[in-house]
């Protein structure tokens, strides 16, 4: 009877370690796609600089393998160069609370911050009055980020060679 139950007990965990490789596709017939093979999809696309393929498939691995903190992280790259920073950060967070020592997780949820800033006291700079009491400490703050940063004055999207891979 003992060794009935054993039997039993591996094939139950069998069948549900077997049930974390495999994810939910809508697009599939069977209803089961292989994680591997979807995850080898996803690095293609992300490769390949085909970001909407690729966030795609990130995003059917993070709802099938939410503890998948390299697939946060690439969804975070993908959102922060096609120009959604609050989506952008939200990745860069899932992954670092998967693994809290993903430092390019933590370094380019950073860098989507500092552009922030830059964004935010950009636009105060070219909206605030003459007068306004806030000015130079923006233009001050301004300048700090920039050196930061180190780039011209010129804003623009998280570049490639900014983000970590």
């Amino acid at each position: 009877m003992k060794t009935l139950a054993k039997y039993l007990l591996a094939v139950l965990i069998m069948a549900l370690l077997s049930g974390c490789l495999t994810l939910s596709n809508d697009e599939e017939d069977d209803g089961k796609v292989d994680y591997f093979v979807l995850k080898n999809q996803a690095d293609k696309a992300y490769k390949n600089r085909d970001y909407k393929n690729a966030e795609k498939h990130y995003l059917k691995i993070t709802k099938g393998v939410a503890r998948d903190p390299e697939a946060w992280f690439k969804l975070g790259n993908i959102y922060a160069r096609t120009q959604r920073p609050k989506l952008a950060v939200r990745a860069y967070q899932e992954a670092v609370v998967r693994d809290t020592k993903l430092t390019k997780a933590w370094n380019n949820l950073a860098v989507v911050y500092l552009r922030q800033a830059l964004n935010a006291y950009t636009s105060m700079v070219e909206h605030a009055e003459a007068n306004d009491p806030l000015l130079e400490k923006a233009r001050q703050r301004l300048e700090k980020i920039y050196d930061i940063v180190g780039e011209s004055k010129k804003v623009q999207p998280a570049t490639k060679s900014e983000l970590d891979e």
